[in-house]
């Protein structure tokens, strides 16, 4: 099991093994700023970005942090 969390850098999120807190990998976040919690559900990670107006839903494969789709939010 996996979490994902903020690093502290700009538009960085860490994967993070539950059991032992140790980060398996980095998603790095283009094209916007984190504008929510990232959420897990299985193996994907789904959060939504925002630049300027525009809010954009990616989602990741956790825990290899492999981009998989996006999505265009109301």
């Amino acid at each position: 099991m996996y979490y994902v969390t903020d690093t502290g850098q700009a538009n960085t999120l860490a994967i993070v093994k539950l059991d032992g807190g140790v980060r398996i990998n980095t998603i790095r976040i283009q094209g916007g700023e984190l504008d929510s919690t990232p959420v897990i559900m299985g193996d994907r990670c789904s959060f939504i970005i925002k630049k300027g107006i525009v809010r954009t839903g990616l989602i990741y494969k956790i825990p290899q942090g492999t981009f998989i789709t996006d999505f265009r939010v109301g």
